[in-house]
């Protein structure tokens, strides 16, 4: 932040909150055997840095400057609205500041993460899960919503990175549904599903009462696709149908 590069500005954490100049230095360095560099800055051009728009410091508005998403890639996506709706609430964040990625993939540390920013659990770091560390991102929220008895593992795993299968989201849909004190009050007969012999037994009592409950739906050819990656709009979207009974 000054000409002679001694006050560092930290994109990461620092806010523009004014007009100001950044100043940006080149180091050249030099592979051969004289090594050496050269750090120059009397003729380095400025940056002029255009201010963010101001917070919304009103303290009754607790969605504070997520009034409005900024996503650019959700424009005429189908999942549009839920994101928009999340992404206000606190529960869910883009990629960066532009893109959310609504096609990509989610993984399970993702989803659960979704479902502690929605439930607003207090912060608990112990979890029985050899794959989750104390210095894992998802550590709180695993820990977490795993004390609530809505998510589990596999014989004493989390697999916090693989991507959620549909049918897992089923099962940890079903449990938050229980979890909120929500009643389905009908079944689907998964039967119906062209490819229900792909539904793991113990998947489908959730997916029956998910997909009854109207929380997640199958596709236009009369599957449900079970073992199918789950996008983080198809994700977004079932938060949003349980938010919505509720």
């Amino acid at each position: 932040t000054d000409s002679n590069y001694q006050n560092v500005w930290d994109f990461a954490n620092n806010t523009v909150e004014s007009d100001l100049t950044l100043y940006a230095g080149w180091r050249i360095v030099n592979s051969g055997s004289g090594g050496g560099g050269h750090r120059g800055g009397s003729s380095l051009p400025a940056i002029t840095v255009t201010p963010q728009p101001e917070k919304n410091n009103n303290k009754n508005d607790s969605n504070d400057d997520r009034q409005n998403t900024s996503f650019n890639d959700i424009e005429n996506h189908w999942a549009k609205d839920s994101i928009e709706n999340l992404y206000k609430e606190g529960i869910i964040s883009g990629e960066d500041n532009y893109t959310f990625n609504p096609d990509k993939t989610i993984t399970r540390a993702e989803f659960t993460a979704m479902i502690y920013s929605l439930l607003k659990l207090p912060e608990e770091k112990t979890n029985n899960f050899s794959d989750v560390a104390d210095g894992d991102w998802f550590n709180t929220a695993v820990s977490a919503v795993a004390k609530t008895g809505i998510i589990s593992g596999y014989d004493g795993n989390f697999r916090p990175n693989d991507n959620i299968s549909r049918q897992e989201m089923a099962v940890v849909a079903s449990k938050l549904y229980d979890y909120l004190g929500m009643k389905c009050k009908e079944e689907y007969q998964i039967s119906d599903f062209t490819d229900s012999a792909d539904i793991a037994e113990w998947a489908a009592p959730y997916v029956s009462k998910m997909v009854g409950a109207k929380i997640i739906n199958g596709y236009d050819d009369g599957s449900f696709r079970p073992n199918s990656d789950t996008s983080r709009a198809h994700a977004v979207v079932v938060i949003d149908m349980i938010i919505k009974q509720k």
